[in-house]
């Protein structure tokens, strides 16, 4: 009934000449609550924010398809387009959809005039991050590459500071970690020329991490206390809970399991308290490292498990290796070798064609526990299973994890 009230009202508004103009009045309207929402998500109103927006995203999507197909004015949609793209990305990243934001952005940062401006060159970025986390590799480190291109032209510190900040997260999930604390360091400078709070915590937070990978635990230390001092005082969820799980990271790294486990269990609290199951998947899969780590294979085994899951429904690969391995690692507890041999097999042909590495630590204790099955088997039955591991698809790797954790 409402859908035939709605097409009659648009039905009259054509006839009166009235439509393009309130086409262009719905745009500017929800552009503006975009704008809004974008300001509100990163500081202490985000649980309320990500509601609202959520309840709004038909009508985004409806701006955004007029934008393509021309509706609106030539200047109009060159304008809000790309600029209502920019200012979703992080409803996006936080309420999980990240293949609709990869899509409308990569989209929008094809329709402006030009495209050295903030908004098209953030379309890049956020574009670029999405595309490779969802697994598509070239094309995400090409729109990055092109991102902070363009910032460079543009010569605008908050541009470039999201530019470096997007690509240093692509560098690290790919495990290119000295490039990633090149991009992290210019983050931090952008972005504490512009004082964008919510950049100054992720950026710090990037470059503990991405010195973490390498060794350097004093400075991954002095970043990440830094990085959540700066979160907490933004009273932020999603912010506080991304440093609490490299800081937990770093914890667990240097030995101190029960700081490690506070860090993680209040990062995936935060994340929960805003409906964010897409970032709690990497606190989550750290708590299973560190169960394993503490010998405790059932619990680990039951967080992993839940993880393949979640990562699956979310589309994200490196979280979906990642549990993969960790049920690997229970598997060889079990004494299951073969059953191991071949999820070890899929995780690492999952990663290579996502383009992501584990971190160095965690890479290690895998070598180290592949190296001990090897022991344990013949090397035609370890050659064997692993063929067999590396031939399986997404949905197969992840049927099989999960019928080997029962």
């Amino acid at each position: 009934m409402l859908e035939t009230f709605r097409q009659y009202g648009l039905e009259r508004l054509a006839e009166s000449g009235e439509l393009a103009r309130f086409f262009e009045a719905h745009a500017r309207h929800f552009l503006a609550v975009a704008e809004a929402g974008e300001r509100a998500l990163l500081g202490p109103y985000q649980s309320d924010w990500l509601d609202r927006l959520e309840a709004e995203r038909d009508n985004f999507r409806a701006v955004l398809t007029r934008c393509c197909d021309s509706v609106l004015s030539e200047d109009s949609r060159q304008d809000i387009g790309p600029t209502l793209a920019r200012n979703l990305f992080l409803f996006w990243n936080m309420g999980g959809h990240m293949s609709e934001g990869a899509d409308w952005l990569a989209l929008m940062a094809g329709i402006a005039k030009s495209s050295a401006t903030p908004a098209v060159v953030f379309c890049h970025s956020g574009a670029g991050y999405f595309k490779f986390v969802l697994g598509h590799r070239v094309v995400g480190l090409s729109l990055a590459d092109r991102a902070i291109q363009l910032s460079e032209e543009l010569m605008d510190s908050g541009t470039c500071g999201w530019a470096r900040y997007l690509r240093a997260c692509v560098l690290l999930f790919s495990g290119d970690f000295a490039a990633c604390e090149r991009d992290s360091r210019l983050a931090v400078v952008h972005a504490d020329e512009t004082v964008i709070a919510g950049l100054q915590a992720l950026s710090r937070a990037m470059l503990g991490a991405a010195l973490l990978n390498q060794g350097k635990v004093d400075d991954a230390s002095e970043q990440l206390s830094r990085a959540l001092e700066l979160a907490r005082n933004l009273r932020d969820c999603w912010v506080t809970g991304l440093c609490l799980a490299y800081s937990g990271q770093l914890a667990m790294q240097c030995g101190d399991h029960p700081l490690a486990e506070k860090h993680f269990q209040e990062s995936i609290r935060l994340f929960e308290q805003i409906n964010n199951h897409t970032s709690k998947l990497r606190p989550a899969n750290l708590l299973g490292q560190l169960a394993h780590r503490q010998g405790d294979g059932v619990q680990a085994r039951i967080r992993y498990e839940r993880n393949l899951i979640a990562a699956r429904e979310a589309g994200w690969l490196e979280h979906m290796a990642s549990a993969i391995v960790g049920l690997a690692m229970a598997a060889t507890l079990s004494k299951l070798y073969e059953p191991a041999v071949q999820l070890f097999a899929a995780a690492d042909s999952l990663r290579s064609g996502a383009g992501v590495d584990p971190p160095p630590f965690q890479k290690a204790e895998e070598e180290r526990q592949i190296a001990a099955i090897r022991v344990s088997l013949a090397a035609s039955v370890f050659d064997s299973n692993w063929v067999r591991g590396t031939t399986m698809t997404i949905d197969e790797a992840v049927g099989y994890a999960l019928s080997v954790a029962e």
